[in-house]
């Protein structure tokens, strides 16, 4: 091998090396990232998870009224007992599952929060995911649902 095919073959690799290098990264971070947040905020989750088994629950229950305390308090300002009987009509008809995977379908980041209790991998999901806000200490849903169709 001569010196000039050498330094190719060194060009070469080191470029693919700056490709593969951060591309690596960036899928370990992708992979740990929400793992360690859900260390640090492993409360909320529980938290999360455990509200929206009751709200299912009182919704299940036919509990509306009950059900409704478990809304945003700007959410109650904003809407009526009546819109939230038209949103929790929505919530019933949605794709609704009682195993949540913690890391996986429930995140946290302050004060805000979602949970995802559709059908889920760690590449695609299908179903709505429910937005919620902490407040006094409480996590409350804001009536804000995305809704996946992978």
């Amino acid at each position: 091998m001569t010196k000039a095919m050498r330094k190719k073959h060194v060009a070469i690799g080191c470029a693919l090396a700056t490709l593969i290098i951060p591309a690596l990264l960036c899928i370990t971070l992708i992979w740990v990232y929400p793992r360690v947040m859900s260390i640090y905020y492993q409360d909320d989750i529980a938290d999360i998870e455990s509200r929206y088994i009751e709200f299912e629950q009182l919704l299940d229950r036919g509990e509306d009224e009950s059900a409704y305390l478990y809304m945003s308090p700007s959410y109650r300002q904003r809407n009526t007992y009546s819109d939230f009987s038209k949103f929790s009509s929505n919530i019933r008809l949605s794709w609704r599952r009682t195993t949540i995977h913690p890391i996986r379908d429930i995140w946290v980041r302050g004060n805000r929060g979602a949970i995802f209790p559709g059908d889920a991998s760690e590449f695609w999901r299908s179903g709505p995911e429910y937005d919620l806000k902490k407040v006094d200490g409480e996590w409350y849903f804001t009536g804000d649902i995305w809704w996946y169709e992978d």
